[in-house]
């Protein structure tokens, strides 16, 4: 990203156990790290409650530092279109975005990722990507820590919708997202796509030639081309 980019500052948000095994190299100019503690969660599904505190310790410094736009991302996958920053911007113009209520704090559209954003699966935006302003990115990752005991339950055979209702992972930040800025959750395909189509622009994968390879070199690991379209996801 040094490379692709090389005006643009680059955030690194971990914790202080990892970036021990980093002491020893010699960071690029504009990169900065951010670490506080890694305390196991207690309470919470998975990694839920770390992914809310590392990416709003990121973003906080993001914002004192004054930066326009931000991208939150995983650090294991990569987007090599040197484009993309512009590309974004200019999608993220090109989209306007109105206020639907007294509570709603959002300022413009926030741009999502094809891949993990799943039709079928109600307010599942994935959450390994994110673009908008600053303010923006930060409202949606500023959820309140889930406080739930992981329950047994999570391991048994849900339909789509059951799933959706637990509130788990990518569902949970968006429904908080949505019920913090006075959205009240319908529970339906239709909702569900409403927002999407009026609060987000979901961008497709391979736009920002998008790699993961993490369970599969595939990249579009989610595609079937039978009856099977439960994981169909939603596409530019």
């Amino acid at each position: 990203y040094r490379k692709l980019y090389p005006k643009a500052i680059i955030y690194i948000s971990t914790w202080n156990n990892e970036i021990k095994k980093i002491n020893n190299i010699e960071l690029p100019k504009n990169i900065k790290i951010i670490t506080s503690e890694f305390i196991k969660p207690t309470i919470g599904y998975g990694s839920t409650n770390l992914q809310i505190k590392g990416n709003i310790q990121g973003l906080e410094q993001i914002l004192k530092d004054k930066i326009k736009y931000t991208i939150t991302m995983r650090s294991d996958q990569r987007f090599y279109n040197n484009l993309n920053l512009s590309f974004l911007k200019e999608v993220h113009r090109i989209y306007d975005y109105e206020n639907f209520n007294k509570l709603d704090k959002q300022i413009g559209r926030l741009v999502g990722l094809s891949f993990n954003t799943f039709m079928y699966r109600l307010y599942g935006l994935s959450d390994m990507f994110l673009f908008g302003f600053t303010e923006d990115v930060l409202n949606y990752w500023n959820t309140k820590y889930d406080e739930r005991l992981e329950s047994k339950k999570l391991y048994r055979k849900f339909t789509m919708k059951e799933y959706c209702i637990e509130r788990i992972n990518e569902v949970y930040f968006m429904t908080d997202f949505l019920e913090r800025n006075g959205h009240k959750l319908k529970w339906t395909l239709k909702d569900y796509w409403s927002i999407l189509k009026n609060r987000f622009i979901v961008i497709d994968a391979s736009n920002l030639d998008f790699l993961w390879p993490k369970y599969s070199f595939i990249e579009e690991r989610y595609k079937k081309y039978d009856k099977n379209f439960i994981f169909k996801e939603v596409c530019f």
